[in-house]
């Protein structure tokens, strides 16, 4: 699969699509299952992003929005190179989040992963602060999603042993009994 295949993926998921649905969470626990099928109670509405915004997707429902960056990779650990490119366009990422007072989110899929293959990272860095409005800085402040960590050169590095997985956070924003 590619790049745009995972994007489809996860919006698949986060809209509720059942075919995606049960295609994805077949091997999964039912916690896990649980957290995912939430999206087909829940309704989000996903947005794809065209040409280079700087975001692959925009989750939205009632007052809050997410705009997502989705990484994929059959190793565990996803460092941004020093390309001057890559580097500048998450700058640009995380600085038209900062201006509109949103959070940006890296989901990172691992392919061939046993269960719930997705983990979410908040698109901030240790010293960023945090969004001001919303639902962005509970999120943050409450632990529930970590940040990017950063490498000793100061490039951004997703480690998806240490991600939010993608059922708790579902959990988190759509289960109202939970």
């Amino acid at each position: 699969m590619t790049g745009a295949d995972y994007e489809r993926e996860l919006k698949g998921i986060l809209s509720g699509d059942q075919s995606t649905l049960m295609a994805t969470t077949r091997r999964f626990t039912l916690e896990e299952r649980a957290g995912y099928f939430l999206t087909t109670k829940r309704h989000v509405l996903v947005v794809r992003g065209a040409g280079s915004l700087g975001f692959d997707l925009v989750a939205l429902r009632g007052t809050w929005a997410f705009p997502i960056e989705v990484k994929s990779s059959l190793v565990e650990r996803i460092g941004f190179s020093e390309n001057a490119r890559v580097t500048e366009q998450i700058a640009a990422y995380r600085r038209e989040c900062a201006a509109a007072d949103v959070l940006p989110l890296y989901a990172f899929r691992l392919k061939r992963a046993n269960g719930d293959p997705w983990r979410l990272f908040a698109g901030l860095y240790a010293a960023d602060p945090i969004p001001t409005e919303g639902l962005g800085r509970l999120l943050v402040t409450t632990g529930k999603v970590p940040k990017v960590e950063t490498t000793e050169r100061g490039n951004s590095l997703l480690n998806w042993n240490k991600g939010l997985p993608l059922h708790r956070f579902l959990h988190y924003l759509l289960d109202r009994d939970g």
